[in-house]
């Protein structure tokens, strides 16, 4: 989101709608390639967190179903 002035304190509205991040009028490159690749490591961090989220949803599962199994042969 460009902002159209050098100062972003106003802006903070726009956060919590899913806004991440604000790129001021006044942007040198250096500022730019840092935050380009922040967003780069928070989209492989969020990336990481989902295949982890996959996994142990079917790990859980798959021993709630082998519990249950067990169980039902016991009782």
């Amino acid at each position: 989101m460009e902002t159209g002035t050098a100062l972003m304190e106003g802006d903070g509205r726009h956060t919590p709608a899913g806004v991440c991040d604000c790129i001021p009028a006044a942007l040198d490159c250096e500022e730019f390639r840092v935050r380009a690749l922040e967003c780069r490591r928070i989209a492989n961090e969020q990336q990481h967190l989902r295949k982890g989220l996959i996994w142990g949803g079917i790990i859980s599962v798959s021993i709630w179903v082998v519990l249950g199994v067990i169980f039902l042969k016991h009782f």
